[in-house]
């Protein structure tokens, strides 16, 4: 009878260290739900749930300067100075973009036009009167332009929200800052900063390894916050790379829910028209230009070449430093 009094009470124990252990939660449980705390916080800091749902359309009219950190006469900065003034108009709703761009900077002096409607895309450039087609035009293609609204990295994080993870607090510009993570549907990780006396995003980025400067940071500012209808939103941004400006605009104008005209999404008439890249760029090719010197051309679907020069014991590859999003020419070509 002893021994099973003694076996219940054991059996009890051990179910009620399980129930508890079980009701409490791990840390990454706790990470979550501090991370969501700050998410929501800023969430309704911004104008709340429903007025950040309800943007179906925005005008954002932005002037300022852009720095020639790959094309600047040296690797350090500062960087050569240009300017840059873009109209980005874009209609979720319909699936409509027109994106007006000039830029001079670096040796350079763009003008661009792009149209999205729905999947029929058009580039047109203002200079030669060109107008290219888009292959696989959607208005995501215009998803990093967006994110200039918080509120579109707001809402980015709430439906990614089961990856959220809070890691600490920071400070920018003296100013104490909440920091949570969250994975991205393209597997990018972003660090979202938040103003602990506000909870407005200050500042949004990932870590990357830079080709020149090693393990580095892209991060979007905002400053400025305003007030547009129900919504906060920022007058400025800056862009930085490796802790270095790459550009630093204000917003001259920015509407929600304008329900622009069709013809705002109409492009230029009577351009060239051009062909349109192919859907399954030519795989690169081997030219050879001298004895035992070659180029490999066609990296990146056709934008990048490499050339490298065959000796007894190796092959010195020569090939300019990568911006991120050309990362991967240097594997393609081993």
């Amino acid at each position: 009878m002893k021994h099973h009094k003694l076996f219940l009470i054991i059996t009890l124990v051990f179910s009620t260290s399980t129930t508890v252990m079980a009701q409490q939660p791990g840390a990454p449980q706790r990470s979550y739900q501090q991370a969501r705390r700050v998410l929501d916080d800023a969430i309704e800091a911004h104008g709340g749930l429903e007025a950040l749902r309800a943007i179906k359309d925005f005008t954002l009219k932005e002037k300022g300067k852009v720095y020639a950190r790959y094309q600047s006469p040296g690797a350090e900065p500062p960087f050569s100075a240009g300017n840059s003034e873009e109209t980005l108009i874009v209609d979720t709703e319909r699936g409509y973009v027109f994106d007006d761009l000039r830029a001079a900077n670096g040796g350079f002096n763009n003008w661009v036009q792009t149209v999205i409607k729905g999947t029929d895309g058009q580039t047109f450039d203002m200079w030669s009167k060109t107008a290219t087609p888009i292959p696989n035009a959607s208005v995501n293609n215009f998803r990093p332009q967006m994110r200039r609204l918080p509120p579109i990295v707001l809402l980015e994080a709430l439906d990614r929200a089961a990856t959220l993870r809070y890691l600490g607090e920071d400070e920018i510009g003296g100013r104490k800052q909440k920091v949570i993570s969250v994975l991205r549907p393209d597997n990018q990780q972003l660090s979202l900063y938040f103003d602990a006396q506000t909870n407005l995003l200050t500042k949004y980025g990932y870590l990357y390894a830079d080709p020149i400067a090693g393990d580095s940071e892209i991060a979007q500012t905002y400053s400025g916050y305003r007030t547009v209808g129900k919504l906060k939103l920022p007058a400025s941004r800056a862009l930085y790379n490796s802790g270095g400006l790459i550009q630093e605009v204000e917003y001259t104008d920015l509407q929600i829910n304008t329900k622009p005209a069709e013809s705002v999404f109409a492009g230029p008439e009577d351009f060239e028209k051009l062909q349109a890249p192919p859907a399954t760029p030519a795989p690169p090719a081997v030219e050879k230009i001298a004895d035992d010197v070659y180029v490999l051309n066609g990296l990146n679907g056709g934008t990048h070449n490499a050339m490298f020069v065959a000796f007894n014991d190796y092959i010195l590859v020569v090939e300019a430093p990568e911006n991120i999003i050309y990362g991967n020419n240097s594997v393609q070509a081993i």
